[in-house]
């Protein structure tokens, strides 16, 4: 028999081995006939996936290979149990732990920022809703008063009615910047010649939002259509004005 093979055979019945006799280790075991286990490839390649994840953690590449590496670590730790044929247990522990304690990490953190993007989101949309519901208003006011100083329409003759508001001036919306010291002040009093526009009927810094913002379009003797855009000149809410001297409208959003 060659040192280090053992031979595979049944003893005889009522075989007694003679006294002193140790049997040789199982093939799974520490040492078998002296030779050591193998280090398992699969318990190192878990912990160098939970250090890549550890240190490089805010890149794409560690998000994969943080669940990676946990699979290869419950993987070593089955190969590397008393009966298994790889050494490197504290290395396949030390690996999985790791590696769910990151993958842990980066759900929380996937958790916190969608529910940090939702609170910005809502609080951004409170801030249109309210900047869009005072310019709105102004602009009905506006539209009304044209509409009654126009003979009952929004048709083209009726008085300019937007206002300039001084540098410094107390009646400014607040969040506005001062109006440009080279801005021209609205020529109030003269009449509309051309087809009604936003800048007839308010001033450069009357509003919340910038005018450029907004759109205004007269589909009637008593109606219009009044579209805000994001700052990405994305559509973002519609206002229509079914009727200017009833004040009837409906704010919808795009």
């Amino acid at each position: 028999m060659q040192p280090g093979y053992a031979q595979s055979y049944m003893p005889p019945a009522g075989y007694m081995p003679p006294p002193g006799y140790m049997p040789p280790p199982p093939p799974g075991s520490m040492l078998a006939f002296g030779i050591p286990r193998p280090q398992s490839g699969k318990a190192v390649a878990s912990l160098v996936c939970g250090g890549v994840g550890l240190v490089l953690s805010c890149m794409y590449l560690p998000v994969l290979a943080i669940p990676v590496g946990l699979v290869l670590g419950i993987l070593a730790i089955a190969e590397t149990g008393p009966e298994g044929t790889r050494s490197g247990r504290g290395l396949a522990i030390t690996g999985t732990v790791l590696n769910s304690v990151l993958l842990v990490g980066i759900v929380a953190a996937g958790i916190g920022l969608y529910s940090l993007s939702q609170h910005v989101e809502a609080t951004n949309r409170g801030a249109i809703d309210s900047t869009t519901e005072h310019d709105f208003k102004l602009i009905r006011e506006r539209l009304r008063e044209y509409y009654l100083k126009n003979d009952k329409s929004l048709a083209s003759g009726g008085p300019v009615l937007a206002k300039y508001v001084p540098q410094n001036g107390s009646s400014r919306p607040r969040g506005r910047g001062p109006v440009p010291a080279n801005a021209p002040a609205p020529k109030t009093g003269s009449m509309v010649t051309a087809e009604l526009r936003l800048e007839d009927l308010v001033g450069e810094n009357e509003l919340f939002a910038s005018p450029s913002l907004y759109e205004l379009q007269v589909t009637g003797r008593a109606s219009a259509l009044v579209r805000f855009n994001s700052w990405d000149h994305t559509p973002n809410r519609l206002m229509t004005v079914f009727d200017v001297g009833r004040d009837q409208y409906a704010v919808t959003q795009e």
